[in-house]
C-alpha cells in the first residue's frame, strides 16, 4: 500500500524536516525547510543546485512539485501519505521513488 493521503493543511505542518531518500547503502538524507512559500533542500542534488519544492493542493491533499536542478529541468511531482499505526511514517511518493521520515523527527 502507498499509505493514506495527508490533508493539505496537515502536510504544510509536517513537510519540514529530515527526509530519507532511498534505502540501504544508497540512501541519503535531505532536510526540507520553508523559505517564504517554497521548500528548499539543504543539499545540492543535481549540478550543484538545491532542490526547490512548490506545495500543491491536490484535491485537498498535500503534494509538492520539485525542481531537482540539473539539465533538462523537469519538475517531479510527489504526494504525501502516511503509513503504519498512530502518526505513522510520512512518505513522499514520486513516480519512481519514495522519500520517508518519522513525523516527530526534525
Amino acid at each position: 500500500s502507498l499509505g493514506t493521503p495527508v490533508s493539505y493543511e496537515e502536510g504544510k505542518k509536517t513537510i519540514e524536516g529530515q527526509w530519507m531518500i532511498g534505502t540501504g547503502e544508497a540512501a541519503k538524507e535531505i532536510k526540507l525547510s520553508w523559505q517564504d512559500d517554497k521548500l528548499v533542500g539543504d543539499e545540492n542534488v543535481f549540478d550543484g543546485l538545491p532542490c526547490i519544492g512548490h506545495p500543491r493542493n491536490y484535491e485537498n491533499h498535500f503534494a509538492v512539485e520539485f525542481d531537482m536542478g540539473g539539465f533538462p529541468h523537469f519538475p517531479r511531482f510527489a504526494y504525501m501519505t502516511t503509513s503504519g499505526c498512530g502518526r505513522g511514517i510520512l512518505q513522499l511518493i514520486f513516480a519512481h521513488e519514495k522519500w520517508m521520515r518519522e513525523p516527530d523527527v526534525v
